[in-house]
């Protein structure tokens, strides 16, 4: 379901009734724009104020600009005749919008991205020849099926904002270091997952560690007591370290969780949640 939010210099402009109209003729939800709520991920604002499009650009939102009579307010996606644009050409612009890398959020050094299709597939090519970090199911993935993955991860967030898959950069530069992603536990249905994964030519710098702590500062308030697992191969010893630096421990041997554990991983939890 798509959420589509709106701000109009002049709220008189004859187009925007019709289009209010054309656009709730889809599968989309239709809201005016309020300056104190943030953006979750993937939702859209349709405006002709430059301002307010940065504003919400900033805070993670995707833009579309809408230009007319010498107003020109700049956004990745602008439209020219509003009250022609219908529901399935603002679904036909939010598929592109939301397969290009747009900023989920600051934290300490680093800028978050919720990243992009062809960053997805790049991070996936380098991913995928690293020993123990892919599942057998997800190597070797046809283009196809590597977007289709792409967009159920996207969706995923749209349905859940607890869930989120980003990649950073060092702050102000255009360099992806690395991903990290909370996503539902194969272990239980009632626990999350934490994963994460550093570019070789950036590792042994301490920047994962430094990540996954901006990271989880954000994430932890919003998922609550839900428990938060990493399922982190034995030898990968490195990234054992770096969970444990974040606050995770390893699970006791008898703890039923761990029967669908895949065999030579560990399973650690975040200290600050309830037994799994």
């Amino acid at each position: 379901m798509l959420h589509l939010y709106y701000h109009f210099l002049d709220p008189d402009n004859e187009e925007v009734p019709a289009f209010l109209e054309n656009a709730a003729d889809g599968e989309i939800l239709v809201y005016p724009y309020d300056p104190k709520r943030k953006p979750e991920a993937g939702e859209i604002l349709i405006s002709d104020d430059a301002e307010v499009l940065k504003a919400w650009s900033v805070a993670g939102g995707l833009t579309i600009g809408y230009e007319h009579d010498g107003i020109r307010p700049g956004a990745a996606e602008c439209v020219t005749d509003l009250s022609d644009v219908y529901a399935e050409d603002l679904t036909e612009i939010a598929d592109y919008l939301t397969e290009q890398r747009h900023l989920a959020f600051f934290s300490g050094n680093f800028d978050f991205y919720i990243p992009g299709y062809e960053d997805f597939k790049d991070l996936y090519k380098t991913m995928k020849d690293e020993p123990y970090l892919l599942p057998e199911r997800l190597k070797n993935l046809s283009e196809e099926d590597l977007h289709a993955d792409y967009r159920h991860e996207i969706l995923l967030q749209r349905l859940n904002s607890d869930l989120s898959l980003v990649v950073f950069t060092a702050k102000d530069t255009d360099e992806i270091l690395g991903r990290i992603a909370v996503e539902p536990s194969e272990l239980c249905e009632e626990a999350y997952n934490l994963s994460y994964y550093i570019l070789p030519e950036h590792r042994g710098k301490g920047i994962g560690t430094e990540a996954v702590k901006a990271f989880l500062a954000r994430t932890l308030p919003r998922i609550g007591n839900i428990p938060l697992l990493a399922v982190i191969h034995r030898s990968n010893t490195a990234s054992v370290a770096l969970a444990k630096a974040c606050g995770f421990t390893v699970l006791p041997a008898d703890r039923k969780i761990l029967e669908k554990r895949p065999e030579g991983f560990l399973t650690m939890i975040y200290d600050n949640t309830p037994d799994a």
